[in-house]
């Protein structure tokens, strides 16, 4: 119970007024005995109890009165599930205020966020539990974090205090809502703790992609036990949201080209989503980049749902870290406005070629033809700087440094190499493999199998000629379209003609082993033997050719084609520019070190923060160590400073971008959501301005001072007609007749003073 005007409950001293008065005038008669009296207190001896009786009774409802008059000007408060001093009143219940902190929750209506919204209503939580039951437990939750942001305190704890500072320090993330997640942390229970009942108050703004499929059905599942129990816990679910909220957002930007090169056109497509009802006219785009702002599209009209794509190009100036930022014109959620597109800008790409045979004279080396495949002789610059090594110069270090190695006619591999040349892919290398008659089919297959480093598209069987007769096999046309074998595509295609195989080995692509192996070219014979076959290990690409890389097994490379597909090869190799630098909320950023070259600390620093965080390598399993940063919920730009040991500084840049879901601000249907939770384990509720929390599960509170008011209009009734019979109770039988003697029929405190008697 509350009251309204607390300080008027002081009034209730008052009660001691009745009580000071009626001792008072005990002490104003003074009593007089003379003859006759002895028959009046004979008489009145009868009557005494009753008389005693009825003078208390009367004492008691004055003070009653006075009491009801301060209560009444106190004007109490309780709720209708039942007063606080009936029994049951003060158990303890264990109270989970839960705020969705998701992406969503920062659109703004009437000047306020639904975050803000929810803040504000959570604070006015923690406040009335202080006041009004300090006896329970409290905590709080956040949606996107796992443990619990206040473990249970007492309300009125200094727990709960600084709890009601922080509050409107928080501030929404970008990743979405895990409904069943959050509500199985929500109820869960340490192994042996007390067992209270729990109810759970969930501030969200109900949205349809939350809270309608598959996650709702998984707390549903979750909440099936206390539907059936009618003691059991509650969820208290309380829509923070809007009814109908407008938004139009960028949902992606990604790259289409994988290489962003200095000096070179970059490609990159940004599709932009209208999540409302109405249609969108005119929406202008504009780019961030370089430093400067330019507009990038416009887009003429987009319909209510509609989604589209605009490509665009753009060329860096400068090798390095770098970034795109697309904007749209503000809205309510200011979320999905932006998008950003961190990329590593490369200047040449180093290419290590690999010789097999390091044979003397011009163009007598396996990697000759390939060398000037991707760097021709002449001023004209091409972007690549191929470096032909020899396997017993070939040292670990260099390989992890590189982005990519390809092997022509290599016999077999250097046993030292081997770790590193598994570490190199795995983790992101690109590794191009050419065949030759020195290639000892065997040593690969143990190597590079199954079981060695498993890094083989396929298993390499016996060399085959080509029937002579023929002048050697040709291609056949690909079966897709991929920018490898693209210049192949089509019927009738001139340079499939031109290409005649004389010698190559039978693949075989077994369906478990090689279940993520591409096929992207054949040979066109009976058996159509693969010829170019790719396979994904790890973040890295194995791309195999069923010939070589001179002219010993096909006149390919002396035909222009040969160049085209080279340099391809090279930009399918190469590490993606954006590759590990755009990342969604929530997920960890995590950056592979190599502590013999890079210092184990590092610095990033977050979106609108001016101090850096201190980031410390960890080792992983298998050697190597990583620098790994989980709490990326706050979406934009990160700048990752690596050191190191000679002293240099590195700055990388990350994009941490929404879930696109984030958008749609559709609110769930009220039907679908008692359909989805059946039962009364989860109840939802839309709040008036000014409703508590508190009353949405334990009632709503009223005043209960017109009850007070009648009670003491009854008890001043009842005052009065005791009042009336004490002072003219009927004579007693035995009492004299009425004359002279009638006198003594006065009670005691009616006798005048002495002085004063006649």
């Amino acid at each position: 119970m509350s009251f309204v005007n607390g300080a008027m409950l002081w009034g209730l001293l008052a009660v001691a007024v009745p009580v000071v008065v009626h001792l008072l005038n005990r002490r104003r008669f003074r009593r007089v005995r003379w003859a006759a009296m002895s028959f009046l207190l004979a008489a009145q001896e009868e009557q005494r109890r009753r008389l005693r009786l009825e003078h208390l009774l009367v004492l008691l409802l004055r003070c009653l009165a006075v009491a009801l008059f301060a209560l009444v000007v106190a004007r109490p408060l309780s709720a209708v599930a039942g007063l606080a001093l009936l029994p049951g009143a003060r158990n303890v219940v264990e109270r989970v205020l839960v705020l969705d902190d998701s992406g969503s929750m920062r659109y703004r209506w009437r000047n306020q966020s639904s975050f803000e919204r929810a803040v504000r209503a959570g604070t006015d939580f923690l406040e009335t539990l202080r006041r009004e039951r300090p006896g329970d437990l409290v905590a709080v939750h956040l949606a996107s974090q796992e443990s619990a942001w206040l473990p249970f305190v007492r309300p009125g704890g200094e727990g709960v205090a600084r709890a009601l500072e922080a509050l409107p320090e928080l501030q929404p993330g970008g990743r979405r809502l895990d409904l069943a997640g959050v509500l199985e942390r929500a109820l869960a229970r340490e192994e042996g703790a007390e067992e209270r009942r729990r109810v759970v108050y969930f501030l969200t703004d109900l949205r349809r992609v939350d809270w309608e499929g598959e996650g709702a059905a998984r707390a549903a599942r979750a909440l099936a036990d206390e539907a059936e129990d009618p003691q059991g816990d509650r969820v208290v679910v309380v829509d923070v949201g809007p009814r109908t909220a407008p938004n139009v957002g960028i949902v992606s930007l990604e790259p289409v080209d994988t290489l962003a090169q200095a000096g070179v056109s970059f490609e990159f497509e940004v599709r932009v989503r209208n999540f409302g009802a109405e249609p969108v006219r005119d929406l202008p785009l504009s780019l961030e980049a370089g430093g400067g702002r330019l507009p990038l599209a416009t887009l003429a009209e987009l319909a209510p749902g509609a989604e589209e794509a605009v490509r665009q190009r753009y060329t860096f100036a400068e090798p390095g870290p770098a970034a795109l930022s697309v904007f749209l014109p503000g809205d309510g959620l200011d979320l999905d406005d932006r998008r950003e597109l961190a990329l590593e800008v490369a200047d040449e790409l180093a290419v290590l070629l690999l010789d097999g045979e390091d044979a003397p004279g011009p163009l007598a080396a396996e990697t000759d033809m390939l060398r000037l495949a991707l760097a021709p002789p002449g001023d004209e610059r091409w972007g690549v700087a191929p470096r032909v090594v020899l396997p017993g110069d070939l040292l670990a270090r260099e390989l992890a440094s590189a982005p990519m190695l390809i092997a022509c006619n290599l016999e077999r591999w250097p046993p030292r190499l081997l770790p590193a040349l598994g570490r190199f892919v795995r983790a992101g290398g690109g590794l191009g493999l050419f065949l030759g008659d020195r290639v000892d089919a065997e040593a690969w297959e143990r190597q590079l199998g199954p079981r060695g480093l498993d890094l083989l598209p396929c298993a390499l069987g016996e060399r085959l000629a080509a029937p002579g007769e023929e002048g050697g096999l040709r291609l056949a046309p690909p079966a897709e379209d991929h920018p490898l074998t693209r210049i192949f595509s089509g019927e009738g295609n001139p340079f499939l003609g031109r290409v005649r195989v004389l010698a190559y080995r039978s693949l075989r692509l077994d369906p478990e082993r090689h279940a993520q192996s591409k096929v992207l070219l054949r040979l066109d014979e009976p058996g159509r033997t693969p010829f170019v076959v790719a396979r994904p290990v790890g973040r890295g690409l194995v791309v195999l050719f069923n010939t070589t890389a001179d002219l010993a097994w096909s006149n390919w490379p002396r035909l222009s084609s040969f160049p085209v597909v080279a340099m391809e090869l090279v930009r399918l190799l190469a590490p993606a520019s954006a590759a590990g630098r755009n990342l969604r909320c929530g997920e960890a950023l995590v950056r592979p070190l190599d502590l013999a070259r890079t210092a184990p600390t590092a610095e990033l620093l977050l979106p609108g923060e001016e101090q850096a965080r201190q980031l410390h390598a960890e080792e992983v399993p298998g050697g190597g160590a990583v620098l790994r940063f989980a709490d990326t919920d706050r979406p934009g730009r990160y700048a990752l400073r690596l050191r190191a040991r000679t002293g240099e500084v590195r700055e990388e840049r990350y994009a941490v971008a929404p879930d696109p879901r984030e958008g749609d601000l559709r609110p769930a249907a009220p039907e679908r959501l008692q359909a989805a939770f059946p039962g009364g384990a989860v109840s939802f509720a839309r709040p008036e301005p000014g409703q508590r929390l508190l009353a949405l599960s334990d009632g709503e509170r009223h005043e209960l001072w017109r009850t007070f008011l009648y009670l003491l209009f009854a008890v001043l009734l009842a005052e009065q007609v005791l009042a009336y019979r004490a002072a003219h109770h009927r004579r007693p039988a035995s009492a004299p007749p009425a004359g002279d003697a009638a006198v003594g029929l006065a009670p005691p405190w009616k006798i005048p003073p002495a002085g004063g008697a006649r």
